[in-house]
C-alpha cells in the first residue's frame, strides 16, 4: 500500500464530513471534484463549519517573532467604524453587519491564497457592550499541499472574491453569525451587544503561515501568509475602529480557527495590552482537538498530515518557541496541535470540545474512508449500537485522549503573561524530551476527579496573571458528549448543549463574570445521549 494512502484517506474523510455538515459552496465545485483533487493531493480544502465559504512586498513589518506585539498606533478618540455607520442601536434595531476588505493587505504582503486582500465581518457594539469586543477566527480545515491550496484558492476559503455575503452570514439557520456571535439577546445574553468581528479564513493554514516567496501550483500563484493576514486585520481594528479603547476582549474561534486562537491568543493580548494596559483579554477555543491517535486500523494519520501543513505553510514563526525547543525538528509539527499547544498559552482560556467530535470520529478514530480508499457504511455513527467492539474501544480511547489533553488546565495556574515587546526567536534547538508529553502521565487522576463531580464548578482562588484586576487567571473546560464538531456559532448547541447539566452559554457566562473565582471544569463521561439527537 502506498505510504500516502493513509493521508489520502484522512483528507477524503475530512472532505466527506465537512460537505455533509456545511455543504459545498457553489463556487467551490461539486463533491466528486473535491474528492478527486484531495485524493491526489492528500490535503483538505473544504469548510468544516456553517459559516464557510503580481509580486508582493516582502519586507512586511508584521512578520514579528513569537510573543512580539504588533507595531500599532492607537486610534484617535473621534475615529469611527468603517463606512460612517450610524450609532448602534438606533431605532431600537441592532446594528447591521458589514463586510470590510482590508485594502492595506497588499502593501503588508498580507493576502489570501490567491493574492486578494483579506477581510472580516463587523457588527458595531452598543449600550453596555460598546467597549467590549468579540474577535472570532473562522474555521475550515487546512490545505496540506500546494496542489490542494491551489484548488482552495478559488473558493471562499482562499479568496476574498468569493467571501460569503452578509445575507448568508446572518441567516438564522445556516449563517455563521449565530450562537455566541448572535445579535439576539435571548440566544446570546452575554455578547449580543458587543462589537463582533468575524475574521474570514482565506489562507488555509490557521492564520499562521509565513511563506516569504509565492508558490506556483496548477497554474496558480499562491500566497501562504496567514500570520500576516491575522496581523493586518488586528492592526486595522486597533488603528481605525476603536479596539484600542476596549475594556474587555474575547478572542474565540472554532475548528481550524480554534487552533488559530491557541497560536495567536498571547500575541493578540500582548498587542492590545501594549496600547491599553488595563484591557482584559481572554480566549476561547471550540473544537480544536485533532489528536494523533491510532484508528481502528491501528494507523496514525494526523501527525503526518499536520507535518505537511507545517512545511507547506512555513508555520515555524507562529509556533511557541518553548514548544519547538523541547522537540527534535522532525516532531516540530506537534507544536501546531492543540493538545501540545494548550500548556504554552498564558492568557486565560476556555476550551470547549466534544468527547466524540464528529470529525475526529469519522476522519481520525474510526474513519469512514479506509486506508485502501474505499468507504464503509457509517452505521456506527448513525446508530451507535451498531459499532463493533473494535470501534467502541477506539472511540472510548479517543475520549480519554481528549480528557488527557485538557488535564493540564484543570489543576494549574496560567504561565506568566507574554512580554509585549519581546524579541524572542523562532529558531528551534534540539531536545530529547518533550514537556508536553507530561500531560498524559497525570491525565487519569485529574480527569477522573474532575469528571466525577456533578456540580458545575468547584471553588478555587487564584492569583492574577493579567494586568487587569477584573480578569482572574482561570482556565475553563467544557467537554460534552454529543456527536458534533463546532458549537459556539450555532444557536442550538450554544443554548442547548450541556456538560454535567450546565448549558454551554451559562458556563461561558460564569467564566466571564469578573467576580467569579470558580473554576469551570465540566467533563462528561457518558456516550452520546438522546438529547443530542443520536439514534442509540
Amino acid at each position: 500500500m502506498s505510504p500516502r494512502l493513509p493521508l489520502v484517506a484522512l483528507a477524503v474523510a475530512l472532505l466527506l464530513l465537512a460537505a455533509a455538515v456545511a455543504g459545498v459552496h457553489a463556487s467551490g465545485g461539486n463533491v466528486a471534484h473535491f474528492r478527486r483533487l484531495l485524493t491526489a493531493a492528500g490535503g483538505s480544502s473544504t469548510a468544516d463549519n456553517k459559516g464557510n465559504a503580481a509580486e508582493l512586498t516582502k519586507d512586511s513589518p508584521h512578520a514579528s517573532a513569537e510573543g512580539e506585539a504588533l507595531e500599532v498606533r492607537a486610534s484617535s478618540p473621534d475615529s469611527s467604524a468603517e463606512g460612517g455607520e450610524a450609532e448602534a442601536g438606533a431605532g431600537g434595531k441592532p446594528p447591521v453587519l458589514q463586510l470590510i476588505i482590508v485594502e492595506e493587505g497588499h502593501a503588508a504582503g498580507a493576502v489570501c491564497l490567491d493574492g486578494t486582500n483579506p477581510g472580516f465581518f463587523y457588527r458595531k457594539g452598543y449600550g453596555s457592550g460598546s467597549r467590549n469586543w468579540l474577535l472570532f477566527f473562522e474555521g475550515g480545515a487546512w490545505c496540506a499541499s500546494p496542489h490542494s491550496c491551489a484548488y482552495r484558492a478559488h473558493t471562499r476559503l482562499g479568496s476574498s472574491d468569493h467571501f460569503a455575503s452578509v445575507e448568508e452570514m446572518v441567516d438564522p439557520q445556516s449563517g455563521a453569525m449565530n450562537g455566541m456571535l448572535s445579535a439576539n439577546r435571548t440566544v446570546n445574553p452575554d455578547f449580543f451587544n458587543w462589537n463582533a468581528v468575524y475574521f474570514v479564513y482565506c489562507d488555509g493554514g490557521s492564520f499562521a503561515g509565513d511563506k516569504e516567496e509565492p508558490v506556483l501550483s496548477d497554474g496558480r500563484t499562491l500566497y501562504l501568509r496567514g500570520r500576516r493576514v491575522a496581523d493586518v486585520l488586528l492592526k486595522r481594528l486597533v488603528e481605525k475602529m476603536g479596539l484600542d479603547q476596549a475594556d474587555r476582549v474575547v478572542v474565540a474561534g472554532s475548528s481550524a480557527g480554534a487552533v488559530a486562537v491557541l497560536l495567536h491568543c498571547d500575541r493578540v493580548r500582548a498587542t492590545l495590552e501594549a496600547v491599553s494596559p488595563s484591557m482584559s483579554v481572554r480566549c476561547l477555543a471550540d473544537a480544536s482537538m485533532f489528536l494523533d491517535v491510532p484508528d481502528v486500523n491501528n494507523t496514525r494519520k494526523v501527525g503526518n498530515f499536520f507535518a505537511e501543513v507545517k512545511d507547506t505553510h512555513n508555520l515555524t514563526a507562529s509556533l511557541p518557541v518553548a514548544c519547538l525547543e523541547a522537540r527534535e525538528p522532525e516532531t516540530h509539527h506537534e507544536c501546531f496541535m492543540s493538545n501540545h499547544l494548550l500548556q504554552f498559552v498564558s492568557t486565560p482560556i476556555f476550551v470547549i470540545n466534544s468527547n466524540y467530535d464528529k470529525i475526529a470520529m469519522r476522519a481520525i478514530a474510526a474513519p469512514q474512508v479506509l486506508d485502501s480508499g474505499s468507504t464503509r457504511p457509517p452505521d456506527c455513527f448513525d446508530h451507535l449500537k451498531k459499532c463493533t467492539d473494535a470501534e467502541n474501544r477506539v472511540i472510548e480511547d479517543y475520549r480519554k485522549a481528549v480528557v488527557s489533553a485538557v488535564a493540564p488546565l484543570l489543576h494549574s495556574t496560567n504561565p506568566p503573561p507574554p512580554s509585549p515587546l519581546s524579541s524572542s526567536s523562532s529558531s528551534s534547538s534540539s531536545s530529547s524530551s518533550s514537556s508536553s508529553s507530561s500531560s498524559s502521565s497525570s491525565s487519569s487522576s485529574s480527569s477522573s476527579s474532575s469528571s466525577s463531580s456533578s456540580s458545575s464548578s468547584s471553588s478555587s482562588s487564584s492569583s492574577s496573571s493579567s494586568s487587569s484586576s477584573s480578569s482572574p487567571p482561570v482556565n475553563a473546560v467544557f467537554l460534552f458528549s454529543c456527536f458534533q464538531h463546532g458549537s459556539i456559532h450555532s444557536d442550538m448547541p450554544w443554548k442547548i448543549r450541556t456538560a454535567n447539566g450546565v448549558p454551554m452559554f451559562e458556563a461561558v457566562s460564569q467564566w466571564m463574570h469578573p467576580d467569579n473565582g470558580d473554576k469551570i471544569h465540566l467533563i462528561e463521561r457518558s456516550r452520546p445521549c438522546n438529547s443530542c439527537g443520536m439514534k442509540l
